[in-house]
């Protein structure tokens, strides 16, 4: 009865041991998606697009260079960087917060206060709503808890409070994607900058608000999606007009033209995107290690 009861206890604390690692693990995990996606993805899309605004045609790479990366372009892109990453964030856990909030799911020691904010009428109710907006990425806002880059409602977890997260993200994308399209496509056609500037924010936003809701999965997706995009990276290093490894083999060659080492790239900017396209059709390739432990 003793080796019984011994043995009892002793599953149950591997038990408890397995849960708390699973979830640091899923911690860990959502920690690397905010970075990848909500920092990275919205980095990139502030930067990279800046080359929409150059002022001439006729500029030379290391003229590009210093317009994206050291003018006053440079602020404003790190302005959109983290607009975007605030509307990511702050709609994609509102969604959360007003599902469990709307269901009685919140825990008990906030369920009254937040719902006595919700039935708040007019401008008021408004009010509340967009302080919650701005406060909800910094972790202050009530009902939404924030543990690293790691965001969730206050409230035990339910199925359906989970599943509107990515749901807001999905109608955040349809209705900032559609806009930035035509915004950027009158912009660039009849050279209008402050459309550019307004299409670019929003096409950073919706992008971001699209991965969010298309890569929803907690788990294996978010690892491929991780690796996807460290191979996209590497292969931006090696691509005009941004290539900055480029411009490093053409500074040690110290002679000849910059197209030269842009034609010897091709074969492994080719091999790069033929992996790309493989592990796009066959996620299994990039996630066969991760399923071994």
């Amino acid at each position: 009865m003793i080796g019984a009861d011994c043995f009892t206890r002793v599953a149950r604390k591997l038990a408890r041991t397995q849960q708390a690692a699973t979830t640091e693990s899923k911690a860990y995990l959502q920690d690397g998606w905010v970075l990848a996606n909500h920092i990275l993805v919205s980095f990139h899309a502030a930067f990279i697009s800046s080359v929409l605004v150059l002022p001439s045609l006729d500029v030379s790479k290391g003229e590009v260079l210093q317009f994206i990366f050291v003018s006053p372009e440079t602020v404003l892109s790190a302005i959109f960087v983290y607009i975007t990453f605030h509307v990511g964030i702050a709609i994609h856990e509102i969604g959360h917060f007003m599902t469990a909030a709307r269901l009685n799911a919140l825990n008990d020691s906030i369920a009254e206060e937040v719902k006595a904010n919700l039935q708040r009428r007019g401008v008021s109710r408004w009010l509340y709503l967009v302080k919650l907006f701005a406060l909800a990425p910094w972790g202050r806002a009530t009902g939404i808890k924030k543990q690293g880059l790691n965001y969730y409602p206050d409230a035990p977890f339910n199925l359906a409070v989970a599943a509107a997260g990515p749901r807001a993200s999905r109608n955040l994308s349809l209705v900032t994607l559609p806009p930035a399209i035509l915004l950027l496509g009158v912009g660039l056609w009849l050279s209008v900058i402050p459309a550019i500037y307004v299409g670019r924010l929003l096409l950073g936003i919706g992008i971001v608000a699209g991965l969010d809701f298309g890569l929803a999965d907690a788990h294996e997706t978010k690892i491929w999606f991780g690796i996807l995009l460290i191979i996209l990276l590497e292969a931006a290093l090696i691509t005009p007009p941004i290539g900055v490894n480029l411009y490093v083999v053409q500074g040690v060659r110290g002679k000849g033209a910059m197209m030269d080492v842009i034609v010897g790239s091709l074969p492994f900017v080719i091999t790069m995107f033929v992996m790309i396209g493989l592990i796009m059709a066959f996620p299994g390739i990039a996630l066969w290690a991760t399923r071994l432990f």
